[in-house]
Parts: C-alpha cells; structure tokens; sequence
C-alpha cells in the first residue's frame, strides 16, 4: 500500500507543474506558438499604422480594443526564464500604450501614444522574433520635430504621423527577421 501511495504521489508531483499552467494561461505549444502568436499581434498594430496613414480615427479606436484582445489572448505569464520576466514587462508595457491609446481625445494624442507602442514593439520584435521580415521605421520630424518610428512590412515609407503633409519622410533604420 505504500508503494501504490509513493507512486501515486509522484504521479502527481509530475503532472503538477501542467496544471499550473493550464491554470495560468499558459500555451502548450510553447515559443513557436508564442511567436506566432505575437506576429498576430504585430499584423493588428499594421492595421492601427494603416488606420493613422488614413488619419482614420474611429477605425484606429476599433484596432485597438482588437490589439487588446489580441495581447489578452497571448497572456502575460507566458514564457519562460528571462524570457518570462522581459515578456512580462513588455506586455505590461503594452497593455499601458494601448490603455493610453483608447482614452485618446483626438489623432495628435494617438499618435503620441503610438510611438512608445511603436518603441515598444519593435524591442519585443527584435527579442522575441516575428514571422516574415518587419522594417523599423523613423522620421526626425514627426511629433513637432520629436522624431517617431513605426512599423512595417514594406520597405516604403508611408508616415503615420505626418500622412498629410510628409507622407514620404522617413527611413529604414531596421530590418527584423527571424
């Protein structure tokens, strides 16, 4: 009877550790499904770029909550070692941008709070990987000559922050493949 107790005990110690994280949100599939995952997220903040090269700002609005979702979806306790602990601030980080994003009054408030999004993301691209090749991109002169650099999956420029007047200002400064 000891043994079948002993045995039964270091069953559950085994499995143990998935059900934690099954409890806390965590993926089976580990980093490729993350980074799969995350190129998601990065195909929706192309979609909120596209909506402020349009200077559409309902469309923008919309984008976000779905970047939200999107980030909800990927959890915070994610990864694991280092990878954990960067991930954790980054989506807190995020999640902060997209919060600031949503109480925006206008496209000039939005468009401050997309470029630390922006920053943001392309440090997470940069750690954690993306699918396809991504571009960072900048111009000195958005933002009252602040500079701001955004993403893209073209080589072309096309300036979320000054669509109107400079469409075409700016520069690779980055290539990110993984």
């Amino acid at each position: 009877m000891k043994k079948l107790t002993t045995s039964i005990f270091a069953l559950l110690l085994l499995t143990l550790p998935a059900v934690i994280q099954a409890q806390h949100g965590h993926h089976s599939g580990g980093e490729s499904d993350f980074k799969a995952e995350f190129t998601e997220l990065i195909e929706s903040y192309l979609v909120l770029k596209d909506h402020l090269i349009e200077s559409n700002s309902d469309e923008a609005f919309k984008t976000t909550y779905e970047l939200s979702s999107l980030l909800e979806e990927i959890g915070k306790h994610r990864l694991e070692g280092n990878d954990h602990m960067a991930w954790m601030e980054v989506y807190d980080s995020i999640e902060s941008q997209l919060e600031a994003i949503s109480n925006s009054s206008d496209l000039d408030e939005l468009r401050t709070h997309f470029r630390s999004l922006s920053e943001e993301l392309a440090e997470a691209a940069q750690r954690f990987g993306v699918e396809g090749v991504v571009y960072v991109q900048s111009c000195p002169m958005a933002l009252d000559n602040d500079g701001g650099s955004w993403l893209s999956r073209e080589e072309r420029i096309q300036n979320p922050y000054l669509p109107d007047t400079m469409l075409g200002c700016g520069e690779v400064i980055e290539r990110i493949e993984s």
